[in-house]
């Protein structure tokens, strides 16, 4: 069971029934799940505003720039994800809606290495991970494709 106590069979239900089955078996999103992830969401949102207002991280088209590789990301990610190439139990971490969440917490976690680096003098005029992670991706997903042989693979 999740929670010990005296509902914890009950709450173990509704989690099992709203959270973890539609992501394990590929079920639509119900109003329970949809209304949970908004409400997350709105959350989240309103914490990283403050804390960039905090940190004195202007959001701006240099910014707002920045982030497109994280986006891209995802949804190259989730592609990975529809073609069955991982197999392991790790690809539930590329299921929406948990890819979001992973995502976000990559981004973040680059945003706070970014803005320690820039602090510290060491890091490029922007304040984003992306020139690693574009280098990476760049660099990374082409060799991950021909380094299996899948890009070799001719029609006969």
């Amino acid at each position: 069971m999740i929670f010990a106590g005296k509902d914890d069979g009950m709450i173990s239900e509704f989690i099992m029934k709203y959270y973890i089955d539609p992501i394990r078996y590929g079920q639509p999103y119900t109003l329970v799940d949809t209304l949970t992830y908004a409400a997350i969401l709105i959350i989240a949102l309103y914490l990283v505003y403050l804390w960039l207002n905090r940190a004195g991280i202007l959001v701006d088209r240099t910014f707002v720039l920045a982030t497109v590789p994280f986006i891209v990301l995802g949804g190259l990610l989730r592609v990975v994800e529809d073609t069955g190439f991982i197999t392991s139990d790790i690809h539930f971490l590329l299921i929406t809606p948990l890819i979001f969440f992973v995502l976000f917490f990559f981004t973040v976690a680059a945003l706070l290495l970014s803005r320690t680096l820039e602090r510290a003098g060491t890091s490029p005029h922007t304040i984003s991970g992306t020139p690693v992670l574009e280098h990476w991706v760049a660099s990374s997903l082409p060799h991950s494709w021909y380094g299996t042989g899948l890009g070799t693979h001719r029609l006969r």
